[in-house]
Protein backbone atom coordinates (compact mmCIF):
# COMPACT_ATOMS: atom_id res chain seq x y z
CA UNK A 1 0.00 0.00 0.00
CA UNK A 2 1.30 3.64 -0.95
CA UNK A 3 0.52 6.18 1.15
CA UNK A 4 0.50 9.63 0.29
CA UNK A 5 0.32 13.24 1.74
CA UNK A 6 -0.57 13.95 5.58
CA UNK A 7 -1.63 11.17 8.18
CA UNK A 8 -3.93 12.70 11.02
CA UNK A 9 -7.04 11.70 12.62
CA UNK A 10 -9.28 12.26 10.20
CA UNK A 11 -6.93 10.66 7.37
CA UNK A 12 -5.54 7.93 9.71
CA UNK A 13 -9.11 6.66 10.60
CA UNK A 14 -10.37 5.97 6.87
CA UNK A 15 -6.45 3.71 6.69
CA UNK A 16 -7.35 2.05 9.40
CA UNK A 17 -10.45 1.20 8.19
CA UNK A 18 -9.03 0.27 4.56
CA UNK A 19 -5.98 -2.01 6.74
CA UNK A 20 -8.76 -3.88 8.64
CA UNK A 21 -9.94 -5.68 5.54
CA UNK A 22 -6.53 -7.58 4.93
CA UNK A 23 -6.86 -10.67 5.01
CA UNK A 24 -4.95 -13.91 3.51
CA UNK A 25 -1.44 -12.42 3.51
CA UNK A 26 1.49 -12.79 5.89
CA UNK A 27 2.95 -9.40 5.31
CA UNK A 28 1.59 -5.62 4.70
CA UNK A 29 4.39 -3.04 2.98
CA UNK A 30 3.38 0.48 3.51
CA UNK A 31 5.03 2.95 1.52
CA UNK A 32 5.91 5.65 3.53
CA UNK A 33 8.33 7.81 1.64
CA UNK A 34 5.45 9.98 0.53
CA UNK A 35 4.06 10.86 3.37
CA UNK A 36 4.66 14.22 4.28
CA UNK A 37 3.22 15.40 7.99
CA UNK A 38 2.51 12.42 10.37
CA UNK A 39 1.56 13.32 13.40
CA UNK A 40 0.62 11.93 17.40
CA UNK A 41 -2.78 10.84 16.12
CA UNK A 42 -1.95 9.91 12.56
CA UNK A 43 0.86 7.44 14.51
CA UNK A 44 -1.77 6.03 17.37
CA UNK A 45 -3.74 4.83 14.22
CA UNK A 46 -1.20 3.74 12.93
CA UNK A 47 -0.48 2.42 15.86
CA UNK A 48 -3.81 0.80 15.76
CA UNK A 49 -3.36 -0.93 12.08
CA UNK A 50 0.01 -2.52 13.00
CA UNK A 51 -1.22 -4.25 16.95
CA UNK A 52 -4.09 -4.96 14.35
CA UNK A 53 -2.45 -6.84 11.80
CA UNK A 54 0.20 -8.29 14.22
CA UNK A 55 -2.60 -9.91 16.39
CA UNK A 56 -3.34 -11.85 13.17
CA UNK A 57 0.44 -13.14 12.42
CA UNK A 58 1.21 -10.16 9.57
CA UNK A 59 3.96 -8.85 9.52
CA UNK A 60 3.99 -4.95 8.90
CA UNK A 61 7.16 -3.15 6.90
CA UNK A 62 7.12 0.66 6.66
CA UNK A 63 9.05 1.84 3.90
CA UNK A 64 10.93 5.06 3.48
CA UNK A 65 10.25 6.76 6.79
CA UNK A 66 11.61 9.90 7.07
CA UNK A 67 13.93 10.28 10.12
CA UNK A 68 11.69 12.26 12.57
CA UNK A 69 8.61 9.70 11.49
CA UNK A 70 11.24 6.91 12.66
CA UNK A 71 12.01 7.96 15.55
CA UNK A 72 8.48 9.33 16.74
CA UNK A 73 7.47 5.81 15.94
CA UNK A 74 10.31 4.75 17.84
CA UNK A 75 9.33 6.63 20.93
CA UNK A 76 5.71 5.44 20.62
CA UNK A 77 7.21 1.54 20.70
CA UNK A 78 5.78 0.86 17.37
CA UNK A 79 8.97 -0.14 15.45
CA UNK A 80 11.11 -0.97 18.59
CA UNK A 81 8.74 -2.85 20.87
CA UNK A 82 9.64 -6.60 21.73
CA UNK A 83 6.27 -8.12 20.32
CA UNK A 84 5.93 -5.92 17.48
CA UNK A 85 6.20 -7.22 13.94
CA UNK A 86 6.65 -3.60 12.87
CA UNK A 87 10.29 -3.51 10.85
CA UNK A 88 11.86 -0.25 9.17
CA UNK A 89 13.40 -0.64 5.32
CA UNK A 90 14.85 2.48 3.34
CA UNK A 91 13.71 1.21 -0.22
CA UNK A 92 11.25 -1.05 -1.74
CA UNK A 93 14.33 -3.46 -2.86
CA UNK A 94 14.83 -3.64 1.02
CA UNK A 95 11.21 -4.28 1.89
CA UNK A 96 10.34 -6.80 -1.04
CA UNK A 97 13.44 -8.65 0.32
CA UNK A 98 12.54 -8.33 4.03
CA UNK A 99 9.35 -9.58 3.23
CA UNK A 100 10.37 -12.85 1.21
CA UNK A 101 12.47 -13.58 3.76
CA UNK A 102 9.73 -13.50 6.54
CA UNK A 103 7.69 -15.74 4.76
CA UNK A 104 10.16 -18.48 4.28
CA UNK A 105 11.24 -18.25 7.82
Amino acid sequence: YRIDGSIFFGAAQRFLDALSEVADVRVVILRMSGVTVLDTTGANALSDVVEDLNSRDITVILKGLKPEQEKLLSAMGITNADDSHCLCCQTLGEAITTARSTILH
